[in-house]
């Protein structure tokens, strides 16, 4: 069974009205007996992560990673190259894992909104969800990863990001001097080697991990293609828990939503929201 705690991860400035209400979200619709935000970058005067810090229970906690890593039972070491690499959504990717796998939870990116109550989705060891296929084929979303502690997958998941450099040097050409490849090859990870990629060549390697995948309409995530049927007139599934929103064009918009947005617009993001709203008074 999943334990109900929560975790989120954050890192930089711009924390936005809309990542406030993601955890506000969850709050108003799921009883949680702890909520934690990983952070590295705290946002300096900044309304929206000072209101986020008052909720209760809300603990923000600055992220050490060798401290995590050893306590999955693992060489912080080991991980070294791979942190040197990794752009941000790398790492959300690797601090979801490690909190998973040592902690137990349930995981949410910031640009999620949870529509309904996810205890039902608790009486599993792992929870992850179907997406529309990617550009590169892949099916599973790790925006909600909830898990039992020291489940598995979990285990395997670590292994894989461990691996990641040595799997890019395999790939340099032969006529490439190995300062160059660090220096112009190795720092661009895929976002999602670490994230859907990973989540998915895992999901058909495991046959326990594909059966208990939660139904396509369970979380409604919208890629970077479709963001705008977000902030549009368009119905939710009746069994949604979570909508998910993601890519730069969606994080360009959602800088002008606030509190008049979600009570005077009849989007399917403000009508989520509203209730949330509502229900706080």
């Amino acid at each position: 069974m999943i334990p109900r705690s929560f975790h989120y991860y954050w890192t930089g400035q711009e924390f936005q009205y809309v990542h406030y209400l993601a955890v506000l979200s969850l709050l108003k619709s799921t009883p949680a007996a702890r909520v934690e935000v990983h952070c590295e970058e705290a946002p300096e005067d900044n309304a929206h992560w000072d209101r986020l810090k008052q909720l209760d229970p809300v603990h923000v906690e600055p992220v050490d990673f060798d401290r995590l890593i050893e306590v999955a039972g693992l060489a912080p070491g080991d991980f070294r190259p791979f942190l040197r690499l990794a752009k941000v959504v790398h790492r959300s990717d690797f601090v979801r894992y490690l909190v998973l796998a040592t902690r137990g939870g349930v995981y949410l990116d910031f640009d999620t909104l949870v529509a309904r109550d996810l205890s039902p989705l608790l009486n599993h060891s792992i929870l992850v969800g179907y997406q529309s296929p990617d550009v590169l084929g892949n099916d599973v979303n790790g925006a909600v990863l909830g898990a039992a502690p020291a489940h598995d997958v979990l285990r395997l998941c670590l292994q894989r990001v461990r691996a990641v450099p040595g799997s890019l040097r395999r790939f340099r050409p032969d006529n490439l001097r190995p300062g160059l490849l660090r220096k112009f090859f190795l720092p661009y990870l895929h976002w999602c080697d670490t994230g859907p990629s990973l989540l998915t060549a895992l999901s058909h390697e495991l046959h326990g991990l594909r059966a208990s995948i939660c139904p396509r309409t369970y979380f409604h995530f919208c890629d970077y293609r479709r963001w705008r049927t977000i902030f549009e007139s368009t119905p939710l599934p009746d069994d949604a828990y979570v909508i998910h929103y993601f890519g730069k064009m969606s994080f360009e918009f959602t800088r002008s939503i606030d509190e008049a947005y979600v009570r005077n617009e009849d989007s399917l993001y403000a009508c989520v929201a509203k209730r949330c709203l509502l229900e706080r008074g």
